[in-house]
């Protein structure tokens, strides 16, 4: 994971379930339809909140107004065993505005 940017890698981590160290923004209501978005602080510290979008998970830095979200793409079967290991994620850019 070292060529990955560190937004990227946060994500995969969260994905991953290896991020337990997070800060909760204040707890709303999530919609059926919900996204996690982790937003990465000056301070270093990680904000999680729930948005209503489409996407497996979305990342961005309060530095920058670009969010990047993760959507599974193709799935990966094992050669061997043709079992189901993984999908492909296809990274888009979207544009959030607050309610």
């Amino acid at each position: 994971m070292r060529n990955l940017t560190p937004l990227l890698r946060l994500g995969l981590l969260a994905g991953l379930g290896l991020l337990s160290a997070c800060t909760q923004a204040p707890a709303v209501q999530a919609p059926e339809s919900s996204t996690v978005l982790l937003v990465s602080l000056q301070d270093g510290s990680i904000i999680k909140q729930d948005i209503d979008l489409d996407a497996d998970i979305c990342m961005k830095s309060n530095a920058s107004s670009v969010t990047t979200c993760l959507y599974k793409g193709d799935p990966i079967f094992d050669p061997d065993t043709d079992q189901l290991i993984g999908y492909h994620m296809q990274s888009e850019q979207v544009d959030l505005y607050g309610k």
